[in-house]
Parts: C-alpha cells; structure tokens; sequence
C-alpha cells in the first residue's frame, strides 16, 4: 500500500512541475487509459488469469502497476488545473472599469485605510455587455483621502454576507518572483481566487450600493460578531488580535512585530498553523472522550472507548475548522483525520506509516497542490508523529514496562479519589508535553527548510508556552464566548505570554539562520529528525536520524571567486532592491518600498531571500530616501544590526538614528575594496542638504549612485553601475565629470574617510558599465542618450511593478534601449535577475526557472 500511495504522489509531484498546461481532454483520455490498464490488472489477478512466475516477473508487474498509478496522478492534477485554469481572468479586462455583484464571502480586513475581502462574483458588466470574470475576487476598498483614484474620507461599513454593487479595476494575480521566496500567486491559486483589484470611489465612478445586507454564511457571520466583541471587551488591540487567532483563527489582527517575536521564539505554530491547531484540538478531544467513556460500562458494551474517541475527535476538529474559517489548510487537515478514523472504524489495522501515507495519497487527491504549501507539510508531519505516539507500547516489552509504572486497577481502587484525579492529570499533560515536544523536534529541519532560520530557544519556549496556551489561553478564549469577561482573564494571560517571549527574543543568539540546502540534503534532513522522535523505532535508528540531520547543519552555500562579484536585482515591485556579492562581502543597495504601516517590502521579500542565500549584509547603501527606495531599511537593519549604513539623505533624516553599525554620508569619492573589487561613490558630490534648505534638491537628484567593478582573467575590466532615481541632468553630469576627469579613483582606505578628503576626488572615474540598473525605474525624464551612449552597458535592469500607476518603464526608453542593442530585462517579467562577472552574456531569471502554470504570463 505504501508503495501504491508513494507513485500516486510521484504522480502528482511530476505534473505539479509543468510549465505549461495540455488540454483537459488529453488528461482526461490519460487517466481512463491508465484507469483501464489498472482495472484490467486487477482484474487478471483477481481471476488467475495469468500466472506470473519467478521474481522478475512479479517486479515486472508492480512496476507496470507503479507506472499506471503513476500515470493516473499526473494525468488527475493535470485535469484538475485545466479545469481551474478556465476560471482565469481574460488579459483584455486588466485596468477596466467593471461593474460588478457579488457578496463578501470571508471575513473583512481593516487595514492601514482599506478594507480587504474577498467576493463572490454574481454578475459583471463592462460598457453595459455582461463579461465573465473569474469566481472569486480579492479586492481592496480604499477610504482615505490619499487612496487611489482620489477616494472619499467615509468609511465604507463592510461585512460578510453582505451582497454588493460597485465598479472595481482588477488585474491578473502578480507576485514577486525571489529566490525561495513566497508563491504569491500560487496560494491565489490555492484559494480560488483569479483575479485582485480595488473598489473604485473617484466621483466619475459608479456609486457603491448595497443591495442586501447580511445573508447566508451563518458560521462566518458568528464567527465576525465573535470577533468583533473581543475587540470590544478587550481594550489592548495586541492583546485582541492574539485573542481572535486562538479562538477564531484569524491571525491578520497580530502585528508585524508580534509574528517575528513568535517566529524568534519558535511558538508561531501556536497561532499560525491552522492544520497543527485542529490537530492538537482533535488529539485532546480523544483523549477526553475516551478517558470519559471508559468510566461507563453501558457505554463501552455499546460502542468501544477507542472507537467512540476518534469519532468524538473528529467531530471536534470539524467544528473547530468550520469556527476557524474552514480553510484550504484546514480542509485538508480535517480530510486526513477523518481518513485516519474511518480506516480505524471500519476496522482496517494498517501499519501508523501505511496509514499516514494513505491519508497522505487522500488530501492530495482532493487537493494536488498541498504538495506545494508548507502548511500542509507541518501538519502532514505532526499528524504522523501523532499516529506513532498513538501506538506506541505495542511492544510487548513496553507493555511490561508500562504496568511497571502504572498500577493495576485493583491497585489504583485503593488509592483516594485525589490521588488518582491528580495522576490522571498529570500523565495526559506529560504525554501532551511529550508529543508537542516530538512534533517541535520533527518540524525543526522542515522549518530551517521552508524559512531558513530555526528558533534555538524554541525549546525553551515550547516548554512554558505550550501549556500556557493549551491550558489556560485557549480554554479561556473559547469559554469566553459564553461569558466575555473572561476574554479579559484570557488577555491577562496574552500579556504575561508576549512578556516572556519578548524576553526570550531579546536574546542575541535567540535565532540560527542558514542558506537553504540542496533537495537532497534538506529531504534527508526532515525524513533523519521524523526518525528521531518516532517512539516507535529503536535507539540505534533513531541515532542514524542524528546523523541525516547533520548534514544540513553544516552545509554551506558556495560564493564568487576572488576578484569576482554577482549582482542580483530582486523583485520588488514597484521600487528597487540590489544585492552584490563578492568572495566574502555582501552589500545590499536600496531596501524596498514600504506598503503600508505593518508591512514593507525588507520583511516581505528583501530579508527571506537574504536568508535563502545564506547573506550576511555588511553595509547597506540607501540611495535616497523615497519609500520605495527605503522603505524596508528598518526590517532590514533589524535582521542585521551588524550592517554599516551608507545613505545620501539631509542631515536631519530619520535613516541617522536607525540602529545600523555606522552611519557615513554618500558623498563622490567615497571607495572601498573587497575581494579585490572595487566599489566607487559616484554622485553626489556634496552631503544631501536638509528639505528645509534652499539649497536642498529632489531626493532623486541627490540619488546615491555606485559603481562596482573588477579585474577578469583575461584582465578586462566588468563593471556594474546602480544609479537609483538620478534623472537627465545628473547624468549629463556625471558623463561631463568622466569626461573631464582623466584621473581615477584608487582610494582603498576606510570608508569613513571625511568629507574634505571625498571633495578633492569630485571627478568622476569611468561611467562605463556592463549591468546597468535602469535610473528611475525607466521613466521618461531618465536613460538620456548621453548616458547610454558614455555607460555602454551591455544588459540593463528595470525594477518595477506589473502595471504600475506610472508607466514605468517609458517607451521612448525602451526604444532609446533597443537602438543602442542593450538588452533590457525587467523585474516584472523576469523577477528577481541574477548576473555575474565571470559570465557576462547570462542573465538568470527566477520567474523563468521556476515557471508553473499557475504563474502569470507577462506579454
């Protein structure tokens, strides 16, 4: 069975690897033809038909069988897909004004100006004519007086179940393609969801109508009055927000801070991964119903203990799903747990690992891209350390064991009643401790794997947060529902939790980081730390598991040559983020745009990949001081304080007092070498004056710009040029002060070299470059012929967003681009672009490499 289960995965695994989709026809033929070949098989053995002799024909066989499985898995998400793909948003409606029906059908985010939603499309009309737009809608409803398209200061009164009537501007879903980054676009396709866009309120738009209030959605209607009367009772909105996710699941209230103190700490499975909580739900009802249930013999004569407690259990972690959410991650969570049972019920007595891969091969089926969701990985391995925990004593010698610790019943009547209740107590919340330390143990590798970083003092952690939440957080939470006030006891109990993993995150070795590993070493990894824990296997195996882990604690990415460097431009959006390497340095120019108060672009994008690649950022360079280009910089700095800031910003600007190392003005001249690569300031010329000056200019023409260049074997020099948002005139002057200049910059002493000193070396050394970051993302007023021509560069980089409100890049630049033969790469189509000295005509695109279907296909 394991086997079958193991090619119906591989199946599956394989189509999820498509780039491109066939036909659904051609699926569909696919799976009946192997459905046939299968069904004949079985039907040939049943019968004794044919024979086989000798081994090698059996293995014949079951290969053919393997084969056929796997065939039928491949060819069942490929149907699946063409079938999901049809509900696709056809490219012609992007930036339309479409009036549409529908009804919020989850519960609404309020957020830094905007609600968020998600709507279920009824009806859509474009100039009058019905069109067709995908099922589900995430849309944005802006309010503030600085929103897109000038929006009105009232404040729209959204809830779930609401039917409503209003014009939207939508486009196709579009994430940031990084490396071992967030599949944004994915998860869209995992919930449904084909198309985001925004409300539209500007006066020349339809006015919004709500055409029916509160309808349907029973369970997400409690679940919204639910929370907002915990907003209500409890006065601390950080206190709520934690409140809402344990009793209801809605982790959006927490905030940015809280989840990287939880993520430190090694406790966010507490409160982010739905699948775990249902889990450990279900597990705690079993064990209840069955302790309840053995104290009747009416009962255990009608229905076994065991049996009456996985169903108990189930119906539990139902309940709770559905009070959840009852989310894709809880969905299949609830699926694989009801698989367990009903194979229990019915009485089939597998093996635990043949029943997790059963259970396995059935969430899959239903939905095929779990394969890709990190949530269903972590639930997938606690509901295995689970199924092991449950049989483990099967062992004759542990049963041995287990009487010698326990007494015997006629033992335990002559006990007071005291004395048994507290030893029943305290045996369930050691085995509760025991398993919640085994999962902890077994996800670690899977959680150094998928966010590279493993909390050190998450066994600390655990140990007091585990009980904390289980026994006194999560009771009150959900006991508070009957009686409110007791979300206030349950808030004094957030408090006093935040207090001591704050403490715990304060520590500076508090966190391990690390590059992620090779497939091969990172699987090895997950399956060595599974082995250790499982209860079921001996001391020696499980020794072996230490030793597959250990590979993955020591790996190490490999970097440049000396003499060499890589420039990577990651995908932002609409803003700018570069990180140069060389043999033993790493610098990161620019950080990001800031999206709103709890979320900028460092702590989304910039520091994941950072630690993917195993970066360790020793200086910062801040180009200017624009959201889009600053805007991640205190993300950035906090995850690496080490890291020296190199800005060009006025005198009195908030970037001075952020916590980098060292603070050194951007001023021409400045110099530095690494690894035999030389790294040149070349404008401005003089420290940002202050906006209140009458001398200060723009931010963008004051723009820190950097050259990196280097020696190659052949003794040529490559260089790369990173230019921020310098327009025309400061490229005429920086190609006038190359021209006029013949003398170079060869300064290698400390960067923290004075301004007097950088103002005797104003003249600018060789503009010429190889890599080229397109200035001011590629607008109109930037990439002056001039500068082409003095630059010469060979590839040149936009960093932008997928139709972003100001048309970068410009056309009349990409034509100025194209008859000068530069290639041109975009971050929007190519995503996060990788280029490296020692291969001057390659250009790595992310977005490329990693292509799925479900990706969006830029034209």
């Amino acid at each position: 069975m394991e086997a079958i289960c193991a090619a119906w995965l591989v199946g599956i695994t394989w189509q999820l690897g498509q780039a491109r989709l066939w036909g659904a026809e051609i699926y569909l033929v696919l799976f009946l033809a192997a459905g046939a070949g299968l069904a004949w098989m079985v039907y040939v053995w049943r019968q004794s038909l044919y024979v086989v002799q000798g081994r090698y024909r059996r293995w014949g066989q079951r290969v053919l069988v393997w084969t056929l499985l796997v065939c039928m898995g491949f060819a069942w998400a490929g149907w699946r897909a063409a079938h999901k793909m049809a509900d696709a948003m056809l490219p012609g409606l992007e930036r339309q004004d479409i009036l549409v029906e529908g009804v919020v059908d989850t519960l609404p985010q309020l957020q830094s100006g905007r609600w968020r939603f998600t709507l279920a499309v009824k009806t859509a009309e474009l100039n009058g004519e019905p069109v067709q737009l995908p099922a589900k809608l995430q849309l944005s409803w802006y309010f503030s007086a600085s929103a897109v398209d000038d929006a009105n200061d009232a404040m729209p009164d959204i809830h779930v179940g609401q039917h409503w009537r209003f014009e939207v501007r939508l486009r196709a879903p579009h994430g940031s393609m990084n490396p071992h980054g967030f599949d944004y676009e994915l998860w869209l396709w995992g919930q449904g969801i084909g198309a985001v866009g925004y409300v539209r309120t500007a006066k020349n738009a339809a006015t919004p109508r709500l055409l029916a209030d509160a309808q349907g959605s029973l369970v997400e209607r409690w679940r919204e009055q639910v929370r907002s009367k915990i907003m209500h009772t409890v006065p601390d909105a950080r206190q709520a927000g934690l409140l809402a996710a344990l009793t209801l699941g809605d982790q959006r209230a927490i905030s940015r801070d809280d989840w990287q103190i939880f993520r430190t700490t090694g406790v966010a499975h507490l409160v982010s991964i739905s699948g775990l909580h249902i889990t450990m739900m279900a597990w705690l009802a079993m064990c209840l119903i069955n302790w309840l249930w053995r104290r009747s013999v009416r009962l255990m004569l009608w229905l076994p203990a065991h049996t009456a407690a996985a169903v108990g259990g189930l119906l539990c972690a139902v309940l709770y799903a559905l009070f959840a959410g009852w989310g894709i991650p809880a969905q299949r969570t609830v699926l694989m747990l009801a698989t367990v049972v009903l194979l229990r019920v019915v009485g089939i007595r597998w093996p635990w690992y043949t029943v997790w891969c059963f259970a396995a091969a059935v969430v899959v089926a239903a939905d095929p891209w779990a394969l890709l969701q990190a949530g269903f990985w972590l639930s997938f391995i606690a509901v295995g350390v689970l199924l092991a925990q449950a049989t483990d004593g099967i062992d004759g010698q542990k049963q041995l064991e287990r009487k010698e610790r326990y007494p015997l019943p006629d033992q335990l009547a002559l006990q007071p009643w005291w004395q048994r209740l507290w030893k029943s107590v305290w045996r369930s919340c050691w085995q509760l401790l025991v398993v919640q330390w085994r999962i902890s143990i077994a996800l670690a590798p899977l959680t150094l794997l998928l966010f590279q970083q493993v909390s050190v003092v998450g066994l600390v952690a655990n140990l007091f947060a585990i009980p904390w939440v289980t026994f006194v957080m999560v009771p009150l939470s959900l006991l508070g529902m009957v009686w409110h006030p007791l979300w206030l006891f349950a808030a004094w109990a957030a408090d006093v939790l935040l207090a001591v993993l704050q403490w715990l995150s304060n520590w500076t070795w508090a966190v391990w980081s690390s590059a992620v590993p090779p497939w091969p070493v990172g699987v090895a990894a997950v399956l060595g730390a599974v082995v250790l824990v499982l209860p079921v296997w001996r001391w020696r195996y499980r020794l072996l598991g230490l030793l597959m882990v250990i590979p993955v604690l020591v790996w190490q990415p490999t970097r440049v040559a000396q003499g060499e460097f890589e420039v990577i431009a990651l995908d932002v959006g609409q803003g700018s983020a570069v990180l140069v390497r060389t043999a033993t340095h790493d610098l990161l120019y620019d950080t990001g745009p800031k999206y709103t108060e709890d979320s900028d672009a460092g702590s989304l994008m910039v520091v994941p990949a950072l630690h993917a690649l195993g970066v360790h950022v020793d200086r910062v360079v801040v180009s200017h001081v624009d959201a889009d280009h600053a805007g991640g910089l205190y993300s950035v700095l906090a995850a690496y304080p080490q890291a020296d800031l190199l800005a060009s910003a006025p005198s009195g600007d908030a970037v001075w007092q952020s916590t980098a190392a060292d603070h050194i003005p951007c001023v021409a001249g400045l110099s530095w070498q690494w690894d035999d690569v030389q790294f040149t300031v070349l404008h401005p010329t003089v420290q940002m004056e202050s906006r209140g000056s009458s001398r200060a200019l723009s931010g963008n023409a004051q723009s820190c710009v950097l050259r990196v260049a280097a020696t190659n074997s052949v003794g040529k020099e490559v260089a790369a040029l990173l230019t921020g948002d310098i327009e025309a005139k400061q490229e005429g002057e920086l190609v006038a002060r190359s021209a006029d200049c013949s003398a170079r910059i060869h300064s290698t002493g400390p960067i923290g070299a004075s301004a007097a000193d950088s103002a005797e070396q104003q003249c600018g050394t060789s503009l010429h470059a190889d890599w080229l970051l397109a200035p001011h993302h590629g607008s109109k007023t930037s990439s002056s012929g001039v500068f082409l021509d003095a630059v010469n560069p060979q590839w040149v980089v936009v960093q932008s967003g997928y139709l972003n409100r100001f048309g970068h890049p410009d056309e009349d630049v990409l034509k100025r681009y194209s008859q000068r033969g530069i290639q041109l790469v975009n971050t929007v189509s190519c995503g996060a672009a990788t280029w490296r000295s020692d291969a001057l005509e390659q250009m790595q695109c992310e977005r490329m490499q990693r292509s799925r279907y479900w990706h969006h296909q830029v034209q």
